[in-house]
């Protein structure tokens, strides 16, 4: 993680327009962001796939060995978003990654609460990976809104 998170702070990619206070905040403050997320993550799939009878601690390390996995992904597109920092074109390299991880979470959660059982169990998966997404996606820009509101207010 913290690899990823120090390509992307240093080099401050961006598609050509400036950059404002709160993008600032959440491109130098990624680790906490992720460290927020990871656990929200295991939460859920606790929550939804209860009856698998998985621990929280073990969907902490299930989904910590995902989110690794999909910040690998991130570090080998690192080339990519170098080539295409300040164009237009570099929300290609951010739907490719956002694409990568749908695909990915959709798979890993097949594999591991489906044990690749049938069409039912992946578009279960499917359904599963797109509403959290959704739902993390909406719980993490709140709270990094009120992250940045307190940062501004104490004038770090």
């Amino acid at each position: 993680m913290e690899i990823a998170t120090f390509l992307f702070v240093k080099f401050q990619f961006n598609n050509g327009t400036s950059i404002t206070g709160i993008q600032q905040f959440e491109n130098n403050w990624t680790t906490l962001i992720m460290l927020f997320q990871f656990p929200l993550i295991a939460f859920f799939t606790w929550l939804i796939f209860y009856n698998k009878k998985y621990t929280f601690g073990e969907h902490l390390i299930g989904n910590a060995y995902i989110i690794g996995e999909v910040l690998l992904f991130k570090i080998a597109l690192f080339p990519l978003y170098y080539l295409l920092n300040g164009s237009l074109l570099i929300a290609l390299a951010d739907g490719l990654y956002m694409l990568s991880i749908l695909i990915y979470y959709t798979f890993a959660y097949y594999d591991w609460f489906y044990k690749r059982k049938g069409s039912e169990g992946l578009v279960l998966s499917i359904i599963f990976v797109f509403l959290l997404f959704i739902v993390i996606m909406f719980i993490s820009i709140f709270v990094v809104y009120m992250l940045y509101l307190s940062y501004i207010k104490l004038g770090w």
